[in-house]
């Protein structure tokens, strides 16, 4: 199967990440600020973002056989959260214990020979594993937070840590696709996907059907498609979308006075 071409846009501004073309689609003038004329803001980071940060590597140390107790310590230590925030975090302890515990029973029931927690993946324009980094041959680019291999099928269960907002399973579509182009580069003898979110407030997790990733060409068009659709209705780089989202754009007081 021929790969799509990608949009001239997308070619000039790579690589591309799913919160990259996110941002594109939502307003090319905070696209512009952010990727292109990477204009520092001033503003601080918000409490959320700091305790999901926090969690999720109390997750990645915990999930490794780190002590829960220490996990946490170290967890808060490195993300140097305030006492407030300190306390939100172990706030979490309950529902990553539980998380836990699925996990265990994850690695039983599907019989899975290696984890691969918080790695980062990348492809060049021609489907091809690149290093992440690189940003004149990599394309497409993502981190995985859980990555299982089963051991009796060339199989993968991937799971994705939530902590903001809950949203419907379908939200996350686009992200479940660029790791399947993304997974499937990087082990090409992978055969089926398994993606799922882990909502870490409650450890609740809802998984996906297993898709057939033996073709790497649907799931490089899958995507690239997508990409093309938004690249596509762009005229100008400069234009302000406005909506919900600008109350929470690290760039709204300089939009506002430009």
């Amino acid at each position: 199967m021929p790969f799509e071409t990608p949009h001239p846009l997308l070619i000039e501004f790579g690589p591309w990440s799913v919160s990259k073309i996110d941002t594109l689609k939502q307003c090319p003038k905070k696209f512009t600020y952010n990727y292109i004329n990477k204009v520092k803001t001033e503003r601080p980071v918000s409490k959320a973002l700091l305790v999901g940060q926090a969690v999720h590597k109390v997750l990645q140390y915990a999930i490794t056989g780190r002590n829960l107790g220490a996990s946490f310590e170290f967890a808060i230590a490195e993300c140097k959260l305030t006492s407030e925030e300190t306390d939100e975090v172990n706030g979490y302890r309950p529902a990553v214990t539980s998380f836990l515990a699925k996990y265990k029973s994850y690695l039983q029931k599907y019989d899975i020979r290696e984890s691969i927690i918080e790695k980062q993946y990348a492809i060049s324009i021609t489907g091809t594993p690149s290093k992440f980094f690189d940003n004149a041959t990599t394309f497409i680019r993502g981190v995985v937070d859980l990555a299982m291999f089963t051991r009796t099928q060339p199989h993968l269960i991937v799971i994705d840590h939530k902590t903001g907002k809950y949203r419907d399973f379908s939200h996350y579509t686009t992200q479940f696709d660029f790791y399947r182009l993304l997974l499937r580069a990087a082990y090409p003898t992978i055969s089926g996907i398994v993606t799922g979110v882990h909502r870490v407030s409650d450890a609740n997790i809802q998984t996906s059907q297993l898709v057939d990733v033996s073709d790497i060409g649907p799931l490089y068009n899958k995507v690239v498609n997508h990409m093309n659709g938004v690249a596509s209705k762009i005229t100008d780089l400069d234009e302000k979308k406005t909506g919900w989202w600008c109350r929470f754009c690290d760039y709204a007081d300089r939009c506002q006075e430009s």
